[in-house]
């Protein structure tokens, strides 16, 4: 420390001794020597000759880039401590002896950049501080230098997750640079791209997209270097791809910020770019992190995992220690483990996060608070409310000092699920003073009635309803209905009252829930009551289904349909049991098949560049004209009864294309807009003789199983505790060395035994139900078995002839008239061999851009040589290795009895849409091999029989088989009237057994449902050991129609051929002879 005191005083000294002309200046590259070789005595004296030269002769600049030299000196002598105190000793003292006070603020922004380089943002933001506090000093008009200094402020505000302070700085620079006619078009570049960046946080899309785009027009202003050709377009196209990602555009987000990263990449390798290359690597980093946050947000787990482990070890590897990426990695592992339901890594990612965090210079208070905020929800999802709650609070901390008194709708979000948590937890108090303040800001800062006073006050209901305190959910339902009412007759354009309206089925849900807690006795006249304004509440509902309208209203059709549905439904149910009339089980058994449909059209409604496979594109086109109309209707200007009157002609138009495809293509209508109420009397009249269906309800906390045929309909309450952690438990001893005898047993009783009696017939239809997905029922056991081999002839697969379907909508229903398919089969079996994953490998080069998840699939070789036998055998195509691509499986799939698709695949629960089938990578098309649950819609599929034995990943979910509803949904529209799927993954070499057992039992003449059934008892009796086990035969099943197909022999043809040549021979002999 001693040698630090004595920096000014050598200094000095040395200015007073004149330097002999023929002794040269200490170069910074030696200084940097004697550093490297920890000769900190000699790189200090090195430093003091080389800085007393270049004050003594006036070399001001090349003074103020000394700045860095000396917080290396400092460094090694101290690290950080050390830094700090040698550069604001060189400051003063440099500033001292030249006599010129303005030299203070470029050292200091020199130290800035030197501490940035570090990663410590909050000494960075000290050093512009303190330079800007010098400029004021000299007592100057606003000048450039000010904005500038501004700006640098702002970007370490804005790095620490303080917002509103980043955009208050950002602003301040705007305002001196747009008005100043000297700033240059680089300083107005960075203008434009910070003020899009404030525009960004205030949620204001449209305005940051202009900003960025006037940052792209600015930079085409300024000289092609490499900064400006590579590094700030990828700046700006990080900015864009976060835009694109938040309206939605997920592709484009996806492929700008697949350019970003290239960008910065080519600036890296550029040779002439002098910038610290740390610096502009964090930027890559940083940039794959982004791209991993799309994947993320898509339900793509793996890649975003790769992509993320990517950054992180590169960020150890590259980045200087303490540096805030490592911790910013860490965070954002952790929330995707959350995503994941991976809690013990997510738990220790944040952890290890925090700590490098809290050990950092700077406040990182949006970071601190989505770390906090992530333990929250991963302790409330372990069942340990106390310590969600501490971790709720230090949240709602970190969270409030980053955006001051400022809430945008992220921060109000957070703040009502951490109240609705508190109040369900017990914290009443706390979740009631976070609200009073929501509540407060949003009427201190709006006017009249609006829809966020709406949702505050109802809000302020729900958390009142989970303290079970129903008076105050009634009063603050009824206020909120009050406000909405006024909304409604106050509001300026009918677009406004239009959203409004659909806000209405959120406020009758809590408004009948309280309304039926407090009722004493439910009576069937209440009960009616209640049914009737549900229905209100459903109608509204209905009347949104198929509009494609803002996001709001998307998300609330998704989020609230459930819990208005699932209420609906526990009124029907008990008005059944009351009066035992078979309307209110009808209606029950409608809105739960409604409320599946639903969830697949909504879906199908987000998804708005979906194409449909036999509808013609001129009237997918009109669709998504007249529905932009009826939207555009509203927001025209002009008198309201105008506005009122384009709505309703927008409305008409829409209503005779809805009237039009009805009758023209049935097929879409059915699938996308028509209502599935059958009726069950409907239903069992069209059953065929011989089958018995059985639907299971996991409505709630409820499990109910439906069994009718053409003679009964029997609904029975089950009791099966625990479901979902034995089914899990059972999946995992699916592979053990011994039978889980008790458990199948067990299940049996709980889900089949209180049924068995009214199930008449051998063959069964199962519609299976959340957890009940995971579930092969052929295991279950009517008697406990102690081996596997026993369960040839002791379990239900024995017994009965069991397929599945989705919904008991489809059960007995009547299909088309269709063209009998002429062409036997064709395959598509990537195989996945190292070979071909190796070609892929080297075209694609980039570490970053390469799919590292197909990398790690397993080859399928089995699969593969069943693809050529059966061809062989049925007469067809096999496309299999590399040239089973997505391009050929869309050109060559239709037409054929039997589809097989053998390949790897993924059934997410989580993101349905994101469901997806795996084909071989295109040299011409490397990242176009997924094909995704919106993707087969488009395709045409035209099949009896398509055979998926994929290797499955990605469940169970939150809905356990949405994934799998939702692929089997997709083939059924796209023409194939039969799926063989997995219900878990499959182990390659059985299921390759099976599925050729099952096609050779086809060709015998049995139904899809009998052959496979017979195959998998042939798999059990030829099999010994543990590929007796489940795991390896049961998880194959039918879902869909018993289809019988018939074949056309592949040698028929020949035969013909052959005789043909015959005759001819023989003719052309008898008239030779003639």
């Amino acid at each position: 420390m001693r040698k630090l005191t004595g920096l000014a005083a050598a200094l000095a000294m040395l200015l007073l001794l004149p330097l002999l002309a023929q002794e040269p200046v200490p170069s910074a590259a030696a200084i940097k020597e004697a550093l490297s070789g920890k000769d900190i005595k000699t790189a200090n004296r090195l430093f003091l000759e080389r800085a007393t030269y270049l004050i003594r002769n006036k070399q001001l600049d090349s003074l103020s880039s000394e700045t860095e030299l000396a917080g290396e000196i400092g460094f090694a002598q101290n690290e950080l401590p050390g830094a700090v105190q040698h550069i604001q000793r060189f400051i003063d003292t440099a500033v001292a002896l030249s006599g010129v006070p303005e030299l203070r603020v470029n050292m200091h922004v020199k130290a800035a950049d030197y501490f940035n380089t570090l990663g410590q943002t909050r000494l960075a933001l000290d050093q512009y501080q303190t330079a800007l506090i010098s400029e004021r000093r000299l007592q100057l008009p606003d000048t450039l230098e000010v904005a500038r200094l501004h700006y640098n402020i702002g970007t370490c505000l804005q790095r620490m997750g303080m917002l509103p302070e980043a955009a208050a700085e950002y602003r301040l620079s705007n305002a001196i640079r747009t008005t100043n006619t000297r700033t240059t078009p680089e300083d107005l570049y960075l203008t434009q791209n910070a003020m899009g960046t404030v525009m960004w946080y205030a949620l204001k899309y449209d305005s940051a997209s202009l900003f960025f785009n006037q940052a792209l027009v600015t930079l085409n202003k300024m000289p092609a270097t490499p900064q400006n050709k590579y590094y700030r377009p990828s700046i700006i196209q990080n900015n864009l791809a976060a835009i694109y990602g938040a309206e939605g555009n997920t592709t484009a987000a996806i492929q700008t910020m697949q350019s970003s990263i290239q960008n910065m990449y080519s600036y890296v390798r550029d040779s002439t770019v002098s910038q610290k290359k740390a610096s502009v690597k964090s930027g890559i980093y940083e940039g794959i992190d982004n791209l991993a946050g799309l994947y993320r947000e898509l339900g793509d787990y793996k890649r975003a995992s790769d992509l993320l482990l990517y950054s992180y070890e590169q960020k150890k590897n590259e980045l200087p220690e303490g540096h805030s990426g490592i911790f910013i990695s860490e965070i954002l592992l952790g929330q995707l483990y959350n995503n994941m339901n991976e809690f013990e890594k997510a738990e220790a990612f944040i952890k290890s996060g925090l700590a490098k965090l809290k050990a950092a210079e700077g406040d990182f208070l949006y970071w601190e608070g989505d770390a906090y905020y992530t333990l929250a929800m991963v302790a409330a999802s372990k069942g340990e409310p106390e310590a969600a709650s501490m971790y709720y609070a230090a949240s709602e901390k970190a969270y409030a000092a980053g955006y001051g008194d400022e809430y945008d709708n992220i921060y109000l979000d957070f703040l009502s699920n951490a109240a609705k948590f508190y109040a369900a937890n017990n914290q009443f108090a706390k979740a009631k003073a976070i609200l009073d303040k929501t509540l407060g800001y949003v009427r201190s800062v709006q006017e009249g009635p609006s829809q966020a006073m709406f949702n505050q006050l109802l809000n302020m209901g729900e958390i009142y309803y989970l303290a079970h305190r129903y008076p105050e959910t009634l009063k603050y339902s009824n206020e909120a209905i009050d406000v909405l009412n006024q909304y409604l007759t106050r509001a300026s354009t009918p677009i406004d009252s239009a959203r409004m309206q659909f806000k209405i089925p959120r406020a009758i849900l809590i408004n009948q829930q309280a309304m039926y807690a407090m009722q004493p006795v439910h009576d069937t006249a209440f009960l009616n009551r209640v049914s009737r304004r549900m229905q209100d509440a459903i109608n509204i509902l209905e009347q949104r289904k198929g509009l494609i309208d803002d996001a709001e209203s998307v998300q609330v059709l998704i989020a609230e349909n459930a819990a208005i549905y699932g209420f609906a439904r526990q009124v029907e149910m008990e008005l059944y049991k009351l009066t035992g009339t078979a309307q209110h089980l009808d209606k029950y058994v409608d809105l739960y098949e409604s409320a599946l449909y639903s969830r697949i059209r909504n879906r199908l409604n987000k998804a708005a560049a979906i194409r449909f496979a036999n509808l013609p594109p001129a009237i997918q086109t009109e669709e998504e004209k007249l529905k932009a109309e009826i939207a555009v209707s509203l927001q025209l200007a002009g008198a309201d009864s105008l506005q009122i009157d384009r709505y309703l002609k927008a409305a008409q138009a829409w209503q005779s294309y809805l009237d039009k495809i009805r009758v023209q293509y049935p097929g879409y209508y059915q699938m996308r807009y028509a209502s599935q109420e059958r009726g069950l009397t409907s239903i069992r009249a069209t059953l065929p003789a011989g089958v018995t269906v059985v639907r299971y309800y996991a409505d709630g906390d409820s499990l109910r199983a439906l069994v009718i045929d053409k003679d009964q309909q029997v609904l029975t309450d089950l009791q099966a505790p625990a479901l979902s952690k034995r089914i899990a438990t059972l999946v995992q001893l699916n592979t053990s060395d011994t039978l889980p005898g008790k458990l199948l047993h067990e299940l049996y009783q709980d889900l089949w035994q209180p049924i068995a009696a009214h199930i008449r017939n051998r063959q069964v239809v199962i519609i299976p139900d959340a957890v009940l997905y995971s579930l092969s029922f052929e295991m279950l056991t009517p008697a406990p078995l102690q081996q596997y081999a026993q369960l040839a002839q002791g379990s239900l697969l024995a017994k009965h002839v069991i397929s599945y379907q989705y919904s008991l909508m489809l059960v007995g229903r009547q299909a088309a008239e269709e063209k009998a398919l002429q062409k036997n089969y064709i395959a598509f079996v990537p195989g996945f061999d190292d070979k071909d994953k190796q070609a892929y490998r080297q075209r694609v080069g980039d570490s970053v851009r390469v799919d590292r998840q197909y990398l790690s699939l397993l080859p399928q070789p089995s699969t593969v040589k069943l693809a050529r036998r059966l061809s062989r055998l049925l007469g067809g195509d096999a496309y299999t290795d590399h040239s089973s691509t997505l391009t050929r499986f869309r050109s060559q799939a239709a037409g054929h009895k039997i589809l097989y698709i053998g390949t790897h695949a993924e059934y997410n629960n989580q993101m349905p849409d994101r469901s997806r089938l795996i084909f071989s990578k295109e040299p011409e098309r490397p990242d176009s091999n997924s094909l995704y649950l919106a993707d087969i819609y488009g395709c045409n599929v035209a099949s009896d029989l398509a055979v998926l034995t994929a290797c499955e990943s990605g469940r169970p979910g939150y809905q356990d088989g949405e994934g799998m509803v939702s692929l089997a949904h997709a083939f059924n529209y796209a023409g194939s009237k039969s799926i063989v799927m997995g219900l878990w993954g499959i182990d390659e070499r059985s299921s390759s057994q099976i599925t050729e057992a099952m096609i050779a039992h086809m060709r015998k003449g049995m139904a899809a449902n009998e052959a496979l059934q017979k195959a998998k008892l042939d798999y059990l009796q030829a099999s010994k050991g543990r590929t007796l086990a489940p795991a390896y035969w049961a998880g194959l099943v039918l879902m869909g129609d018993a289809v019988t197909v018939d074949f056309t022999s592949s040698l028929s043809i020949w035969w013909w051929i052959a005789g043909i040549m015959v005759l001819l021979i023989v003719g052309g002999y008898w008239m030779w002879k003639r």
